[in-house]
């Protein structure tokens, strides 16, 4: 049965009565960087094992710390949390997670909304080696199965008013955790089945160690940090910051939206998103020409971008750095990138961006597949995970080094093996340029959503007998047949998809266009969706 308990930031725990450990008067100062605190949180690490394997994360926040206590390292608008005040924060959650009875190592689920405090429990976590698996709180039943088949030990949540920490423990069975883990991902989550994969922390220190090197954040730098845990480019920005010790900008609620606004209002640097956000505030009049001249570097990823829109976001920010970036969440975060300097010419071909080439240490390759008539990119190397959480989903995931796909109900890819994105690519004059998808799997607000599952799950409802879906302006629409029977007023209730995958349109007709093979008529499906 599991046990929730919850922890005071410096109180004890109320509902199993075991009591936060106390360190002299650093409790008393309540985490406001006095000098007490300041040398309780530089100077002791006593609450680790000596010797114990530190997180990539967490040693760059502990350097941050030292080499630039003072400076703010989340900055809330209104107010700031300086470096020295947040790893204080850090290392007493950590101290109340131990007591709480979290081990090392263990992957704990964590909701609520990204702020100051639940910042500082995923510090706190990766302090401890332990994995991330980032859910929300309205999610939580329904992934309950998930936890299970992930052995998930705990859920945590950290009150952004109070800083009182909630662990419910889920009393799972240990889970085997053969090297360290950094978190725990769900892609192609278009229903509430998706699937699991792990990022391990060396994968993560390989991508970090790339992007140090390239010189992406400096420590002047103010970075914009509106993604969440379940996004991986999250870990990118918190690389970015704590490697630089620079200051990431956390938005007030939905400030974020109008780009233009908020990156001046808080004096943003280094701007990261999907596409799909800045084409938002250009449509809401957020992204005119100049509005964005103060900004060094733009990060864009997780979705494809438009030459179109690649215009538009240069000419808002013209002395800004824009970095395309690319990468499946399988590789972690980022396997090729486009650096694209002020007044350079972009490589375009056949009105596609460029995604560059692939970064140091990482392999790639390209595999002919005659299904699709185009060269799907393949990837391996420090960066690509270990295979999927249920072994039946690496089937036909992977390309053995002789070149035969592997196959069977469950196999363990081995590290020679290459993992096939699914991406359709060709290489012109160097550089890679995205073709489209192996499958029907499109990326929406950097969420990957399998067109094909979205159909599946529509056609389970009571109201659709036949549907065709296709993601047209970043978003999906839907073609619907509808059942005579139909009475209800939301017509993909009982789909079981996630919000971002179900259709924004819905167009009611007699009967979906086929071909003369019996197969949907695409072109036609999307001709209708469009008009």
């Amino acid at each position: 049965m599991a046990h929730e308990c919850r922890l005071d930031p410096l109180r004890e725990c109320r509902s199993c009565r075991r009591a936060a450990a106390r360190r002299g008067s650093a409790d008393d100062c309540r985490m406001r960087g006095s000098p007490c605190h300041e040398k309780f949180l530089l100077d002791d690490d006593s609450h680790r094992s000596t010797g114990a394997h530190m997180s990539y994360l967490y040693e760059l926040l502990s350097h941050a710390a030292r080499s630039r206590p003072e400076h703010p390292a989340i900055d809330l608008g209104s107010s700031h949390v300086s470096y020295s005040e947040f790893l204080a924060r850090v290392d007493h959650i950590s101290k109340q997670l131990e007591i709480a009875g979290v081990s090392q190592r263990s992957r704990i689920a964590v909701a609520g909304s990204v702020g100051p405090w639940h910042l500082g429990l995923l510090m706190a976590l990766a302090s401890l080696d332990c994995a991330v698996v980032a859910t929300s709180a309205s999610e939580r039943e329904a992934e309950a199965n998930r936890f299970h088949n992930l052995s998930v030990s705990h859920v945590a949540t950290c009150d952004e008013t109070t800083g009182q920490l909630t662990l419910t423990d889920l009393a799972a069975p240990p889970t085997t955790v053969t090297c360290a883990e950094a978190y725990v991902i769900s892609t192609s989550g278009s229903t509430g089945q998706p699937k699991d994969l792990v990022v391990r922390d060396s994968a993560l220190r390989h991508y970090g160690e790339h992007l140090m090197k390239s010189g992406r954040a400096l420590d002047s730098d103010r970075i914009s940090l509106t993604y969440n845990p379940a996004f991986d480019a999250f870990y990118e920005v918190l690389i970015l910051g704590f490697g630089a010790a620079a200051t990431l900008v956390l938005p007030r609620g939905r400030e974020h939206i109008l780009v233009a606004r908020f990156c001046s209002e808080r004096r943003v640097t280094s701007w990261n998103s999907v596409p799909s956000q800045l084409a938002m505030a250009y449509s809401l009049g957020h992204l005119e020409p100049r509005s964005l001249d103060f900004l060094r570097l733009i990060v864009v990823g997780g979705e494809a971008i438009s030459p179109e829109l690649l215009q538009t976001i240069r000419a808002a920010a013209p002395n800004a750095i824009v970095v395309n970036a690319y990468g499946p969440a399988e590789a972690t975060i980022g396997i090729c990138e486009y650096v694209i300097l002020p007044h350079q010419d972009v490589a375009i071909h056949d009105g596609r961006v460029s995604i560059g080439a692939a970064i140091q240490g990482v392999e790639t390759r390209l595999h002919w597949s005659p299904t699709a008539g185009q060269f799907e990119l393949l990837v391996r190397g420090p960066q690509r995970f270990d295979g999927y959480v249920d072994p039946r989903h690496n089937s036909r995931r992977f390309l053995d080094p002789q070149g035969q796909i592997r196959d069977g109900l469950r196999f363990t890819p081995g590290p020679e093996d290459w993992y096939m994105t699914g991406d359709l690519v060709t290489l012109e004059s160097e550089h890679l340029f995205l073709l489209g998808r192996n499958d029907r799997t499109v990326k929406l607000m950097g969420k990957r959503v399998d067109l094909d599952e979205v159909e599946r799950g529509l056609r389970g409802t009571c109201c659709i007998q036949d549907v065709a879906v296709e993601a047209i302006n970043h978003e999906v629409r839907a073609l619907a047949v509808r059942r005579r029977e139909c009475r209800c007023a939301n017509p993909t209730e009982g789909s079981g998809l996630r919000p971002y995958a179900r259709p924004r349109t819905i167009i009611w007709v007699d009967a979906i266009p086929l071909l003369s093979s019996g197969k949907v008529d695409r072109r036609a499906v999307v001709r209708a969706l469009e008009g």
